[in-house]
């Protein structure tokens, strides 16, 4: 039987608790500003949030008392985060002042208001930022999007890539806008569902197709080049079609309209859970089993589900130990529940005004590699961009101004 706990993704990208992803995003926010006071180079991609070592066979991980897996990041040299690795390239002067590498990024030293842009911004922006940009994942390529429509898994598979990314990253250094469009572009080829770039060029606008090709390499390196990402649709699915088979043996009493309503309960709950850290923080099977006890109880079928579990899981203990494990989840499943917003549209109108300020503060702040904006931060006295200039990564729309 395959061992889960030896998979790629467990070992690699699964954590022991929301402080732990705080303090990785928290690491990766402070280690971006160090650098952009240092006048750093913007360094390559990280992916040392990773939990995966990169010298294989030598064990990444072992086992703390409680029974689960003690995993450490990674400690290769290469992927230490207080020795970035810049981008290679000669340095050659901008006409705006600033100095380049033959790659495109730029060398930005902190100066004047810059400083104040950067102390005004904190870690928590960017957590809000990023509940925002997954809300736009799903609304770009979700199975109910109007603008790309594909299967449960590419949104699934870009929310995961940007997540992963951004653990070890910082929108400081990288446009997030630039780094979702490179997501849902891999996450397609990945999922086997292509994404074309003209259907890129369409939404988000025409002057991104190129940087979403240049962008592809480095998205890769940021995820340690770990491609593969579990979701708990599949197990899902799989509990269901077992829970229609034993009913037909045990005679359950399930019809197949409560069914249909446990299925649709369940799949829609995922799709809240998904922008969440939960896929983060518990194996995609451990999520499932909890949506399928959270909705069962939902619908009034708890009583047939319990049956069907009992019948699953047929020692007592495994039993109860399945169920302790669910019990834990469940609160986080009934909180995405109640505090996502059902509609797409409402969820990225939910908290627009906190959005908006942390976007201005990023903006204002950071040294994304294009080069109009550091043109825009250097019109003001104190770098941040004149109203009349609308960013890429503006609130309410997806391309630049004139494309909604």
């Amino acid at each position: 039987m395959f061992d889960w706990t030896q998979g790629t993704q467990f070992r690699a990208w699964l954590y022991r608790s929301a402080e732990e992803l705080a303090a990785l995003r928290a690491k990766a926010h402070h280690l971006a500003k160090q650098a952009i006071h240092e006048g750093k180079a913007v360094p390559m991609p990280h992916s040392y949030a990773s939990r995966l070592s990169p010298d294989v066979g030598k064990g990444s991980s072992s086992t703390t008392t409680d029974g689960n897996p003690s995993r450490s990041p990674s400690g290769h040299p290469s992927m230490d985060p207080t020795k970035p690795k810049l981008v290679s390239g000669v340095k050659r002067p901008r006409s705006d002042g600033e100095e380049e590498t033959q790659d495109g990024l730029f060398l930005a030293s902190a100066k004047n208001g810059q400083m104040k842009e950067l102390d005004a911004l904190a870690p928590e922006d960017e957590v809000a930022l990023l509940q925002y940009f997954a809300y736009m994942i799903q609304d770009a390529c979700g199975h109910r999007s109007e603008s790309i429509k594909r299967g449960l898994h590419v949104q699934a598979t870009a929310l995961t890539f940007f997540k992963r990314f951004f653990l070890s990253n910082s929108m400081l250094d990288f446009d997030p806008k630039i780094v979702l469009m490179a997501c849902m572009f891999l996450a397609g080829k990945v999922e086997y569902e292509y994404i074309r770039l003209s259907e890129l060029k369409d939404v988000f606008g025409e002057k991104y197709g190129r940087k979403i090709i240049e962008f592809e390499g480095c998205l890769l390196q940021g995820l340690g080049f770990c491609l593969k990402a579990y979701h708990p649709y599949n197990p899902f699915f799989g509990l269901i079609n077992g829970l229609e088979k034993v009913n037909h043996v045990k005679k359950l009493g399930l019809t197949p309209d409560s069914l249909s309503r446990l299925c649709t309960a369940g799949q829609e709950t995922i799709d809240l859970i998904l922008p969440t850290d939960l896929p983060l923080l518990h194996a995609p099977a451990r999520i499932a089993l909890a949506v399928l006890v959270t909705c069962a109880a939902e619908c009034d079928l708890m009583e047939p589900v319990a049956e069907y579990l009992s019948y699953c899981f047929e020692e007592e203990d495994e039993y109860d130990t399945i169920m302790k494990e669910v019990a834990l989840i469940r609160p986080a499943v009934e909180a995405a529940q109640k505090e996502v917003p059902k509609s797409l549209t409402e969820r990225k109108e939910s908290r627009i005004e906190d959005w908006r300020a942390a976007m201005t503060r990023l903006k204002k702040a950071a040294r994304w590699g294009g080069k109009g904006e550091g043109k825009k931060r250097k019109k003001s006295k104190g770098g941040a961009a004149g109203e009349n200039n609308r960013s890429a990564t503006d609130l309410g729309k997806y391309g630049d101004g004139d494309k909604t």
